[in-house]
C-alpha cells in the first residue's frame, strides 16, 4: 500500500475528525479510508486515532505522528516542485539550414524562450546532414523527400519549389522548355541537382533535365541572393521567393513544369525517454504550423 497516500488519508481523517468526511473530500470509500490508518498504524506500530460512535480522535502517539506527517507531506511537495522547475531547464540542441531559421524558426524560437527563459537554445546552422547521434543533436529540421534509416520524421509543412530568374537575367535568356536549361547557367542546391539534372513534371509526368550548372551551393539563401543579383536560373521554395515574385525582383519561368515539391519535417533519433524540454519544444513546434496551415 503506498505510504504517502495513507499519510495523506491520515491527515485528512485528523483534521477532520472524520472518516465518513475525509472519505468524501478523498472521493475514496470509507472502508478504504480505514485500511489506509489501519495501514499506517502497522507501519508505525501505534495506535493513532480514538474511534467512538460520536467523532475521532487523535492520540498521543497521534498528535506527534500528525506534525511529522504534516512535514512529510510539504517535504514531498517541495521536492515536486523543485523537481518540475529542474525539468524546465537545460539546453536544446538543435540543426538547420540558414533558410528554415530565417523564413520559419527564428521567430518561434523567440516566442519559445519568452515562455520557458530557462532553456537554453544550441542552434548549429548548416545544410550539410549531420549525423544527430555522433554530434548529440536533440532535433533536425530539414527539407527532404528520404532521410536515414532509424530516425523519427514528422512532417511540418509542405515545401513547393519554383523556377525563377530575375528580370535582368530573362532580359538576355528567353525560355520557352525545360531542354533549353542546358543553354543557360542554372544555380543548383548540391542536395537536389546532384547529377546537374532537375526533375520537372507536365501532365504529372516526371522527367530528367540537363542543366548548365553556373553555381551549386548546399545552402539555399546563398543561391537565392546569386538569383536575385541576376547569376542564373534557380529552383528555389515559394515561401522564400514569394515577396520577390509579387513585387517582380524575380519572375517565375516555365510555369507549365510542375517543380520537385519537398516536406520539411522535425528529425529525432528516438520517441523513447526524450527529456521533457524537449517534448515541450516539440509540442511547441507542431502546434505553431498547425496554426499557420
Amino acid at each position: 500500500m503506498d505510504t504517502i497516500k495513507a499519510i495523506q488519508v491520515f491527515i485528512e481523517v485528523a483534521e477532520r475528525e472524520s472518516f465518513t468526511q475525509a472519505a468524501d473530500h478523498l472521493n475514496l470509500s470509507r472502508a478504504m479510508v480505514s485500511r489506509y490508518v489501519e495501514y499506517l498504524e502497522q507501519r508505525f506500530a501505534v495506535r493513532l486515532l480514538q474511534r467512538n460512535t460520536r467523532k475521532v480522535t487523535l492520540t498521543l502517539a497521534g498528535e506527534q505522528a500528525l506534525v511529522h506527517c504534516r512535514a512529510m507531506l510539504r517535504q514531498q511537495q517541495e521536492l515536486y516542485a523543485l523537481s518540475s522547475e529542474q525539468q524546465l531547464q537545460g539546453t536544446i540542441r538543435l540543426t538547420m539550414g540558414q533558410f528554415l531559421f530565417d523564413l520559419y524558426f527564428k521567430q518561434i524560437l523567440i516566442q519559445f524562450r519568452q515562455q520557458y527563459p530557462q532553456i537554453r537554445i544550441d542552434l548549429l546552422i548548416t545544410e550539410e546532414i549531420v549525423d544527430l547521434y555522433d554530434q548529440r543533436i536533440d532535433l533536425a529540421f530539414r527539407i527532404s523527400q528520404k532521410f536515414a534509416e532509424g530516425l523519427i520524421a514528422f512532417p511540418l509543412k509542405d515545401i513547393v519549389s519554383v523556377l525563377c530568374a530575375s528580370p535582368q537575367f530573362l532580359h538576355h535568356h528567353s525560355l520557352q522548355h525545360p531542354q533549353q536549361l542546358i543553354d543557360v547557367p542554372c544555380l543548383v542546391h548540391q542536395a537536389i541537382g546532384r547529377h546537374n539534372t532537375w526533375v520537372l513534371s507536365a501532365e504529372q509526368q516526371p522527367q530528367n533535365y540537363t542543366l548548365q550548372t553556373a553555381y551549386s551551393s548546399n545552402e539555399v539563401m546563398t543561391l537565392y541572393q546569386l538569383c536575385l543579383s541576376g547569376q542564373g536560373v534557380a529552383m528555389l521554395p515559394s515561401d522564400l521567393v514569394s515577396q520577390d515574385l509579387q513585387h517582380g525582383r524575380l519572375i517565375q519561368i516555365l510555369t507549365t513544369y510542375q517543380a520537385q515539391d519537398f516536406e520539411l519535417c522535425l528529425l529525432y533519433p528516438s520517441r523513447l525517454h526524450l527529456p521533457k524540454i524537449t517534448q515541450l519544444f516539440i509540442a511547441f513546434v507542431k502546434q505553431t504550423f498547425r496554426q499557420d496551415d
